[in-house]
């Protein structure tokens, strides 16, 4: 009877393992496509703002028109990189 207790119990811990391992793995693909996703809308909204910007002062810092999309990527790829900013960090008890 011992036996098929142990057999029993470690069939249980193998599908228990199995089953964590592939919602971590699940957790893990869900979190790159929701930073995907949100790297694409940032840079959306960025190039829709730099293409509102008049030539003349796109040229003042440094850009031509062309430049918006590879700049646009660039930026919400350090938006998304960058950590959140919860403004609890720089402030502290003492002061």
């Amino acid at each position: 009877m011992t036996g098929v207790r142990t057999i029993f119990l470690q069939s249980i811990t193998t599908r228990t393992d199995r089953i964590t391992r592939d919602l971590g793995a699940l957790a893990r693909f869900a979190d790159r496509l929701i930073k995907m996703l949100r790297a694409r809308r940032h840079a959306r909204i960025s190039a829709r703002e730099l293409r509102r910007l008049d030539p003349k002062l796109l040229a003042d810092i440094g850009y031509q028109p062309t430049d918006i999309d590879p700049v646009a990527r660039v930026l919400a790829g350090r938006a998304i990189a960058a950590p959140a900013n919860d403004n609890h960090e720089h402030f502290s008890a003492a002061g």
